[in-house]
């Protein structure tokens, strides 16, 4: 399988950043890449590694249209493989993410929620949906996510962070502060939570 063009060191710290976020049955999972002169010669994915090479291949280039903004173009590769199979929850994170984005939360929402029929133990599903919750102005409803999500993944700065955020715009400050000094404990760079 090769990929061709694009921005080889962000497509690869994305495929990198995906196998941590989703675990060990994404479809990212056992994929190898292959650099030269600074871009990107090939991706290999193992026999067995995943039910469609076809799958992962599009899932990876809708993934690298996320980072770089493209989200309708995102959001048509996902649609594309979830008509295909709709099995693969981090398919249904990625458009979830790129709706997100859009500002189109309820279809957000919505993909998710389907993750969440798919694997209920998803913190990355339950942080997503937080955000969006969020971004609605229901900051109760994104805390109990955010609480979720860090009681599947106690490490995530990120989420601590954004709890505290969402107890800010209710006005419970102290609250607020404690979940922004907890990112901090566990992640001191983390200069968004300043």
């Amino acid at each position: 399988l090769r990929l061709k063009g694009g921005d080889a060191e962000a497509l690869k710290e994305l495929v990198l950043k995906g196998r941590k976020a989703i675990g060990p049955n994404a479809l990212t999972w056992g994929f190898e890449m292959h650099m030269q002169d600074g871009r990107l010669a090939g991706v290999v994915i193992p026999e067995g590694s995943i039910d469609d090479v076809q799958i992962a291949s599009l899932y990876q280039q809708a993934l690298f249209l996320l980072k770089k903004k493209y989200y309708d173009s995102s959001i048509s590769i996902f649609t594309e493989i979830l008509e295909v199979s709709s099995k693969y929850a981090e398919v249904y994170i990625g458009r979830g993410e790129a709706y997100r984005r859009k500002g189109l939360l309820k279809l957000a929402i919505s993909d998710f929620n389907k993750v969440l029929e798919i694997n209920s133990n998803s913190p990355q599903a339950y942080h997503n949906r937080g955000a969006a919750y969020c971004e609605k102005g229901q900051y109760d409803i994104a805390i109990s996510d955010y609480n979720k999500a860090i009681y599947l993944n106690p490490y995530s700065f990120i989420t601590y962070a954004e709890i505290g955020r969402s107890y800010e715009e209710t006005g419970r400050c102290n609250l607020g502060i404690l979940n922004i000094n907890k990112a901090l404990e566990i992640n001191s760079k983390y200069s968004t939570a300043y």
